[in-house]
């Protein structure tokens, strides 16, 4: 998996092989994908990240 992947990108394989950063990433999330509907901490993280209110 590529370091700089997005969470939106990430399939079975990229979750099993990172789960340690994976709960990182989505630990009090603030932003939403606004196309997949993933949830992250940090708006870097998603392709279309629309901050959480």
């Amino acid at each position: 998996m590529g370091k700089d992947k997005k969470l939106c990108k990430w399939d079975k394989e990229d979750i099993q092989a990172d789960f340690k950063k994976l709960k990182k990433l989505v630990k009090k999330p603030k932003y939403v994908c606004e196309k997949c509907g993933r949830a992250a901490r940090e708006d870097s993280a998603l392709c279309r990240p629309v901050e959480l209110e």
